[in-house]
Order: structure tokens, then C-alpha cells, then sequence
């Protein structure tokens, strides 16, 4: 059976978390840091997701974010994700693949603007085809990369204008 978070296996004899995190702020600052299982993602394009890394299922990492300016924001995360060897499905526990990510998030009077990069480090003996269902997306890769922008204008509201990009190595 499959949960609503695309985890495969059946789930009566297993305890699961979904998210069990600390939050702590750097002391004498205003950096703000999330260590444990946690929803770790991308930002949101405009379809709603990132087709990259999404928050949909909890990764086990680690956020930093901190606010700059009074519009700009900085945020850096790690989460560690693998593929169940049984189920032959990624799931977001283990250690066969680390995802490295920055995003900025700038706001403006009327529009909102998030560039972001990420990482991901395939793990040795890795056959990672079907992350993020779209198969053969990293087949045989060592790494890959996404970098993207995202955006959203509310300046003449009511009506909203929702843009994004990605490009990554596929």
C-alpha cells in the first residue's frame, strides 16, 4: 500500500514520524536554524509545487534562514533522502542521497521573488530512476543540480501574475 505521502511498504507493524524537529535561534541573532525530520523543499512555482524538491513527504536535514534586509530573507537547508532497496521507491530516510539548497526570498511592495539553487549528491550504487515521479530523471548520475526562479505579483490585485523557471542537469 502507498500513504498519501508516496511512502510504498505496509505500515501495521512499523512505527512511523512524520516530524519530530528542534528549533533553536543562534543566540544574540536573528538566525534561525530546524535540525530533524522536517518538510524540506524548494520554493513553490506557479503550478504549486517545485519539480525539483518539494515539501511533500518529511526529510531528515537540517534549515538555516535568517532575514537580511526588511525585504530580502536567505535560507540554506541539507536533507538526506535514499531509495528503499525493497520497494525500489526513494523515501525521504536514509543515506544514499544528500540535497544541498539556497533560496532567497525577496519581498517588494506588490511582488514577491524567490531565485533558488540546489544540489543533490547521488550516493555510490544509486540507480535513482523515478524521483520525483518522472522516471530516468537521474539515471546514472553522481549529481545534479537545479537552479530557478519563482515569482509572484500582486500588484494589481485582484489580479495575481505567477511566473517560474528551472533549469537543471538532467
Amino acid at each position: 500500500a502507498t500513504d498519501t505521502y508516496g511512502f510504498d511498504g505496509d505500515r501495521n507493524n512499523e512505527i512511523y514520524l512524520r516530524q519530530a524537529y528542534i528549533d533553536w535561534i543562534v543566540p544574540q541573532t536573528t538566525v534561525k536554524v530546524r535540525m530533524g525530520r522536517q518538510n524540506i523543499g524548494l520554493p513553490a512555482l506557479a503550478d504549486g509545487k517545485n519539480i525539483a524538491f518539494w515539501s511533500k513527504a518529511p526529510s531528515d536535514g537540517i534549515t538555516v534562514s535568517s532575514p537580511v534586509t526588511d525585504w530580502l530573507s536567505l535560507s540554506g537547508f541539507w536533507a538526506r533522502l535514499a531509495r528503499d532497496a525493497e520497494s525500489n521507491q526513494i523515501t525521504r530516510f536514509s543515506d544514499s542521497i544528500d540535497v544541498f539548497g539556497l533560496v532567497a526570498d525577496m519581498n517588494f511592495d506588490g511582488f514577491q521573488v524567490s531565485p533558488f539553487l540546489a544540489y543533490a549528491a547521488i550516493g555510490d550504487g544509486m540507480d535513482p530512476t523515478g524521483w520525483n515521479n518522472n522516471n530516468k530523471y537521474l539515471d546514472g548520475k553522481s549529481s545534479t543540480y537545479w537552479a530557478g526562479i519563482t515569482g509572484t505579483m500582486t500588484y494589481f490585485d485582484p489580479f495575481t501574475v505567477k511566473a517560474s523557471f528551472v533549469y537543471g542537469d538532467r
